[in-house]
């Protein structure tokens, strides 16, 4: 947003699967807000009165949330609706770019989403679809039902067959059935500490035993402080420590509908141990 432009209006910044954009608009005031992501989408959220005056963003095409990060240092004193995950996909948001993340397609090039395919927090179904393409017996699943809608209208017309689903990637369980290979692109990196516990079990419970987790998330090579949280290597190894076995995590990069229109990324490879 330029800031000629930004008069009375100031976007409240929401995170949702890959957490850029400013969906909704606060008037005369922004309002830090702090992410509980795919959870149900009525829930409050808290923020302080002592951060209600927009940051200053002066040279810059994106806001400056550098004193906005440290949202668990916050105290309660407003209380603020979270918008539904829907409204993210009243316009297109930056993360759904048309098309699958490169990173993705060359795991498909090289046979690597095969067999029943479970692709978390699927948006509008572009990685479904690709592994669907490939061959792969895919499902997407997402909170949003206006993604959801989008996915199924986006295999129709291209005549690909894949599943959708709404659901909560922090209770996959309740799909009740296995997968052999799990895709998450940039849900984890929403979560906070307590929630990227639940997160993982839950991923755990859609995965097969030896089944394989493909998950790229923000990294903290990113510079910076806009945007989601990033994410080290070290959380990474520390969330999926127990019951997993991590093959590898690699430098990778998100492609957004933003400029610069890249951004830096992990991919990790996890596979799921036995009991």
């Amino acid at each position: 947003m330029s800031t000629n432009k930004r008069t009375s209006l100031w976007p409240v910044l929401s995170v949702t699967a890959l957490g850029y954009i400013a969906l909704s608009a606060q008037l005369d005031v922004g309002v830090p807000i702090r992410a509980s992501a795919l959870a149900p989408s009525m829930q409050t959220w808290t923020a302080s009165s002592q951060r209600m005056q927009p940051p200053s963003n002066q040279g810059s095409s994106r806001p400056d949330l550098g004193s906005w990060n440290d949202h668990e240092s916050v105290s309660s004193s407003t209380i603020i609706e979270r918008p539904s995950w829907d409204s993210a996909y009243e316009g297109s948001p930056p993360w759904d770019i048309g098309r699958p993340q490169p990173a993705f397609v060359e795991l498909a090039r090289a046979g690597k989403l095969q067999g029943e395919v479970l692709d978390v927090g699927c948006g509008t179904g572009e990685q479904t679809l690709l592994a669907a393409k490939h061959g792969a017996q895919a499902t997407g699943v997402d909170i949003a039902k206006r993604a959801i809608q989008r996915a199924r209208a986006k295999a129709e017309e291209r005549g690909i067959r894949a599943a959708f689903e709404t659901a909560d990637a922090l209770h996959l369980d309740r799909l009740g059935r296995q997968f052999d290979v799990v895709i998450d692109s940039g849900v984890f990196h929403v979560f906070s500490d307590d929630e990227r516990v639940t997160y993982v079990k839950s991923l755990r419970s859609a995965l097969r035993p030896a089944g394989t987790c493909y998950l790229m998330c923000f990294s903290d090579r990113e510079p910076g402080d806009w945007g989601p949280r990033r994410v080290s290597q070290e959380e990474l190894r520390r969330a999926f420590a127990g019951g997993w076995s991590i093959e590898s995590i690699e430098p990778a990069e998100f492609h957004v509908a933003l400029e610069p229109d890249r951004v830096q990324a992990w991919l990790a490879t996890m596979q799921r141990l036995a009991e």
